[in-house]
């Protein structure tokens, strides 16, 4: 499960835990680096959580990434899958707070930061 949090602090957060399907490895990397794109992020510290089945904690691992860390063969691909992402978490926020509409002053969830 990944988390990113969007303002002056640029990180995102993959947790997994161990007996659920794993968010790791390249699919990891990729997710941080089309989630630097909407808001144009110049670097962005991506966080990796491992748990065990008893939510123990057992693994930290770090990385800071940038727009350079991008093949430049795979701009096209990442900026789909930034506009995917933005959709998904725009969905999950509607879900989560039980509305259909983003409101005027709401700040947009799709990691922009812009409404």
């Amino acid at each position: 499960m990944p988390l990113s949090l969007f303002g002056e602090t640029k990180i995102t957060f993959i947790c997994n835990q161990d007996g659920i399907s794993r968010f790791s490895g390249e699919h990891a990397k990729d997710y941080v680096l089309a989630t630097m794109l909407k808001p144009n992020d110049a670097i962005r510290l991506s966080v990796y959580l491992d748990y065990n089945s008893k939510s123990e904690l057992y693994n930290v691992g770090f990385e800071y990434l940038t727009k350079d860390d991008i093949p430049s063969e795979r701009t096209i691909k990442f900026s789909e899958l930034t506009e995917r992402y933005a959709q998904q978490r725009i969905l999950s926020y509607k879900r989560q707070n039980g509305v259909k509409k983003i409101g005027r002053n709401d700040p947009f969830p799709c990691g922009s930061g812009k409404k």
